[in-house]
């Protein structure tokens, strides 16, 4: 019996938010959480998720979609013959309690699409631009193409990216990035709050269409901003430069959030940034907001205290490893 197991990683969006939407260039990292899928040779496509039994392929529940949209896709480009039985992983994305289980908000969709994909295209070679091509355009079916696909690069290539969605609804342009400062300085935080990022991704859409030019000036503001991002967090550090900036983007996407009326930045995201600031650091949201997770930049030496002061809030500090590897594969005997 054949059996293969893929994974790839989540994600944490460090600048570009919603900017990337209308092709401005983004930045995102691969964090250490991972979802796994693991196959077996079958006579019909059938998979086991985390909170159902083993179903048969294409299934018509809702929290199948996903995964019929991958399959399908796969099978349309091409047309493959030996079907699998697959049991998918993503537990490490969600934060468990003994009341209830929610999305971190690190991409678990993304990094399922992504391991999903690699298991569809299971040649002697892992060919991750295959996979993000096919892992873009389910995901972006899924997400009725209110998506951008940043987090299928971060699951599909890992490290530290740059992001640049086409107008042409040709494929993104993605590029390697280098950390300039020290990533134990970049701190994730989980608000124990999920949000579903296709809401806040049709209220956005709707502010595009009721005012245009608002909207065009708040997509120009993050999109600059994250380009000048760049200069303190990937070429040369400058603490001073690298906090304002990130401020400046938390603003910007609080006043996105004002004109979309939505909660982008929550109360919780101002009071982290608060005591990043206090630390001589600064926050932000990380993602499409209202909840999820948040990213923080914190000088090194003021690390420790600034975790001892986050312990008695309602937040969550997440140890994560930044740059992590992309999608990977393991063919077993």
């Amino acid at each position: 019996m054949n059996k293969c197991i893929t994974s790839a990683p989540g994600k944490l969006v460090i600048a570009g938010e919603y900017a990337v939407l209308e092709g401005y260039p983004g930045i995102v990292t691969a964090v250490n959480k991972r979802a796994y899928v693991t196959s077996h040779s079958a006579p019909n496509w059938q998979i086991q998720s985390m909170n159902r039994g083993l179903v048969d392929l294409p299934h018509p529940a809702p929290e199948f979609e996903l995964i019929n949209l991958v399959l399908s896709a796969a099978q349309n480009r091409y047309n493959f013959a030996h079907p699998k039985k697959l049991q998918i992983d993503s537990s490490a994305l969600y934060h468990q309690t003994k009341d209830k289980i929610c999305k971190l908000g690190l991409g678990s969709s993304a990094a399922v699409t992504t391991s999903l994909a690699a298991q569809c295209l299971d040649g002697p070679f892992l060919d991750r631009d295959a996979i993000f091509s096919l892992s873009f355009e389910a995901h972006k079916a899924f997400t009725h193409q209110a998506g951008s696909g940043i987090d299928i690069a971060a699951s599909c290539y890992g490290g530290l990216l740059s992001f640049q969605s086409s107008l042409e609804n040709s494929l993104p342009t993605i590029s390697a990035l280098t950390l300039a400062i020290n990533p134990n300085s970049i701190i994730g935080v989980f608000t124990r709050k999920a949000q579903d990022t296709r809401l806040f991704l049709k209220a956005v859409s709707q502010l595009k269409n009721q005012d245009p030019r608002e909207y065009r000036a708040i997509m120009k503001n993050l999109g600059e901003q994250a380009l000048a991002l760049r200069d303190p967090l990937c070429l040369k550090p400058d603490w001073s430069l690298l906090t304002t900036l990130t401020n400046e983007i938390s603003s910007s996407l609080q006043i996105l959030g004002q004109k979309a009326k939505i909660n982008i930045v929550t109360d919780k995201h101002r009071h982290l940034a608060q005591i990043a600031k206090e630390h001589g650091g600064a926050a932000k949201p990380s993602g499409a907001g209202g909840g999820d997770m948040a990213l923080c930049f914190i000088p090194i030496e003021q690390k420790a205290q600034f975790l001892q002061d986050l312990a008695p809030l309602d937040l969550e500090y997440l140890p994560l490893d930044f740059l992590a590897l992309g999608v990977q594969a393991e063919n077993l005997t």
